[in-house]
């Protein structure tokens, strides 16, 4: 009979031989008490392998671990449980005295209608209350009267049978140690080695060994419930003393009750009535008793924002949270509540949405900037009204969120590998963004936007959204092609102006030295070049690289010079200085110096040092440099240095000649 109730016999069955009829005697117990007791199946064998984690031998607890995982309290039709959960169930801590006053509170607050279910926290703080009672059975009042609420009088009586057997089994394991463990037990620890470890670690059951470590922790509890106590008396003084009101009311809210120490919900005699007419503006009133009305039916706490009259007579703000206190029945016994002053908060909120209405109003005026916020977490782009109608797509989905093929239908797909690049570099790096790119929209014009934005991080670091604006730059982005055909003309126009001087320079000087026509033609050539990079630039800073390339290939096509300095912004004007200084140092290197023969280079090189610009001009393979006999025109250029700074030192060796340029750096911004 025990074989087929539980599948296996155990040896707990086939010990104390010499007693003929006493282990029919057991099994009767255990039939009443564990098998045939009305509660679930699964639920008396987690507590019955929960209880045995405290009996030395480890007999009980191998064996019912294997009915638990098999045929739970000997129910061939309950559902048996997994080694994992076997190993999560053995591995939840002795509760300490705070675990114990939360399980107490919960169990006392809940009135369960049935035995809860597996891996709930209603079964462990069950299993915690059951724990004290099962060790500690003279200081476990607190315990039984919270399951006793929980559950009712009944099903308790049937879990404190339950806990007999248990007691009952354990000590007759503890009287025979020589039990042996069944086959399928041992082939069960073998599979799962984990499992094994903690079935046959005694430390709990030494742990709580004579009711020590328990009593140490209901002692715990107890002076933690006289601090709380104490904590509860100073909160008092604290909310009474601070911005919080602090009030008791009774189970209908009708009447506003004597405020006593804060361990002593008694109820005492109305000192102001009903707490709604006295502490709520009646402009709230409607709201306040829909709320108080759900808090009293569902037993839960009334949380509320609502104004106030103030005690100067104006209107402020309170936010009143009022949490119910429970009888053993379930039945509330009365409500604690605090209302604390949130009246700056609701003005600064008030302001902010004064703030974010202005800007709306601003940006619906200008209907060219769109606002956009790319949700992490959904992954999701949600735009305002501006952003939608910029893009060509609709308002309401816009709002609600698209993904990023949908915001993206109109961009002109040349521009799409740009655009992405942008936004994966935003993800992946946290890189600032900023693009314009083109959206060619049905039934529109093609039009230009330019969007700016960054990650936005939480208080905890992590990423939370992507968001910024989308501004419309088409009209902006047609008139610097506009700006830029006028310049185009324009530098038509000057070349033609630099010919036509030349021209006339060339028939005007014809009876001159020819060298003098040379020299006034190239320096022309040298002004036209460096208007066409200013001109390339919109006339605006360009930078030296590009200008000495552009002069200096006008000779051997630059292939005797070597550049080098790092990237500096060279204004209009500096930039004219430059060209005909550059010039005029290149004519003297072709016609005496270094460029005069095949071998020869010249190294010009630039620093910055400070707020100090330095230009060095260095020949290198060409002849002697001997110093002029005298100074003419390309002389006083020279000497006149950069933008007119006139910090110049010039050097005529064997090893050719030298130059360096100094000015102030703010000077080439000219």
């Amino acid at each position: 009979m025990v074989q087929r109730r539980f599948g296996v016999l155990p040896s707990f069955f086939c010990s104390a031989r010499s007693a003929p009829g006493l282990i029919e005697e057991l099994w009767g117990f255990a039939k009443s008490a564990y098998l045939d007791n009305p509660m679930p199946a699964v639920f008396k064998e987690r507590l019955l392998v929960h209880l045995s984690r405290f009996c030395e031998i480890r007999y009980c607890i191998v064996r019912h671990v294997g009915f638990l995982t098999s045929r739970p309290a000997g129910d061939g039709n309950a559902i048996p449980q997994s080694v994992d959960d076997v190993i999560a169930l053995l591995e939840r801590p002795i509760p300490d005295a705070t675990m114990l006053a939360a399980a107490f509170e919960r169990l006392s607050c809940s009135m369960l209608t049935a035995i809860p279910v597996p891996d709930s926290q209603s079964e462990f703080d069950l299993f915690d209350a059951l724990t004290v009672v099962f060790l500690e059975p003279a200081h476990s009042e607190p315990a039984r009267e919270a399951i006793k609420s929980a559950l009712g009088e009944g099903i308790f009586e049937g879990l404190t049978a339950f806990l007999a057997f248990v007691r009952t089994i354990h000590f007759w394991s503890e009287t025979h140690p020589e039990l042996e463990y069944e086959t399928d037990v041992l082939d069960m620890m073998e599979a799962r080695p984990d499992l094994a470890t903690l079935l046959l670690d005694p430390a709990d059951a030494e742990q709580v060994k004579g009711g020590r470590k328990l009593r140490e922790v209901l002692d715990d509890l107890h002076r933690t419930q006289a601090a709380l106590r104490e904590s509860e008396k100073r909160f008092r003084a604290l909310a009474l003393a601070g911005s919080s009101s602090v009030f008791r009311l009774s189970a209908d809210w009708n009447e506003t009750l004597q405020l006593s120490d804060f361990d002593q919900h008694k109820n005492t005699e109305s000192v102001s009535g009903e707490w709604l007419s006295n502490h709520v503006d009646v402009a709230d009133h409607e709201a306040a008793r829909i709320a108080i009305k759900e808090a009293i039916e569902s037993k839960t706490t009334f949380e509320l924002e609502h104004r106030v009259q103030r005690s100067d007579g104006s209107l402020g703000w309170g936010r009143s949270r009022v949490v119910p206190i429970l009888k053993q029945t379930g039945e509330i016994a009365e409500w604690f509540g605090t209302t604390s002053d949130i009246t700056q908060r609701k003005e600064v909120e008030a302001a902010l949405v004064i703030n974010d209405e202005r800007l709306q109003m601003a940006l619906s005026a200008s209907g060219q900037v769109g606002l956009w916020d790319w949700m992490v977490d959904t992954d999701l782009l949600h735009g305002d009204a501006n952003f939608a109608r910029l893009y060509g797509l609709d308002v309401e989905r816009t709002a609600n969120g698209l993904t990023m093929e949908q915001y993206q239908e109109f961009v002109v797909h040349d521009d799409l590998f740009a655009l992405r690049s942008k936004i994966q570099d935003v993800f992946e790096r946290g890189a600032d963004f900023f693009i314009d790119y083109r959206l060619a929209i049905p039934g529109q014009p093609l039009k230009w936007v330019e969007c700016k934005g960054r990650m936005l991080h939480g208080a905890d670091g992590k990423p939370v959204r992507f968001s910024g604006t989308a501004i419309d730059i088409t009209e902006r982005k047609a008139a610097v092609q506009q700006k830029h055909l006028l310049m185009q003309e324009l530098s038509h126009r000057v070349n033609n102006t630099f010919a036509v001087v030349q021209a006339i320079a060339f028939q005007s000087l014809r009876g001159l030295d020819r060298e003098v026509v040379s020299a006034f033609q190239s320096r022309l050539i040298a002004l036209s070049r460096a208007h066409d990079v200013l001109l390339r630039t919109d006339w605006k800073p360009t930078t030296l690289q590009e200008l000495f390339h552009s002069v200096l290939r006008l000779e051997t096509e630059g292939k005797q010079f070597k550049v080098d300095g790092p990237e500096v912004k060279v204004g209009p004007q500096a930039a004219l200085s430059l060209s005909l200084l550059l010039h005029e140092l290149m004519t003297n290197a072709t016609k005496y110096g270094a460029l005069s023969v095949d071998d020869g280079h010249v190294n010009v090189i630039w620093e910055l040092a400070g707020d100090t610009f330095r230009l060095h001009w260095r020949e290198v393979g060409g002849p002697p440099a001997v110093a002029p006999d005298r100074k003419g025109f390309g002389s006083v250029l020279v000497e006149r240095g950069v933008v007119g700074a006139r910090d110049v030192q010039l050097t005529y060796g064997p090893g050719g000649f030298t130059a360096e340029f100094c000015a102030p750096r703010e000077r080439l911004a000219q």
